[in-house]
């Protein structure tokens, strides 16, 4: 032990939690392990996902769904209506024409 304490191994540059001899534990662990057990001979091959019959119900409910979308707008559309022209808005501060002598007939009827 040194005067302050610490242990020598620790003071070193290397010392039990290096990088290094953690690498070296789980090479060593795996090592055994298939020493054990008996390594799997070359690659394996990938899965592939076949289609069962589990993915016929959805792909029927999207053409489903797409059909009452294809539906629903075709219905929305308005097909024989032709745009009705907007009517013009007056102007503020202008009067119709004639505007003076149908008010003057009202105002002498009312007398």
């Amino acid at each position: 032990m040194k005067k302050d304490g610490l242990d020598e191994r620790t003071g070193s540059g290397r010392g039990w939690a290096s990088v290094e001899s953690y690498f070296a534990a789980l090479a060593r662990r795996r090592t055994a392990r298939h020493k054990r057990e008996g390594r799997p001979g070359g690659r394996l091959p990938p899965n592939v996902p076949a289609n069962t019959i589990g993915t016929i119900p959805f792909i029927v409910m999207m053409v489903a769904f797409a059909l009452l979308v294809f539906a629903i707008a075709w219905l929305a559309w308005p097909a024989g209506e032709k745009p009705r022209p907007r009517p013009m808005a007056q102007e503020l501060g202008t009067a119709p024409p004639g505007w003076m002598d149908e008010a003057e007939k009202e105002m002498s009827q009312n007398r």
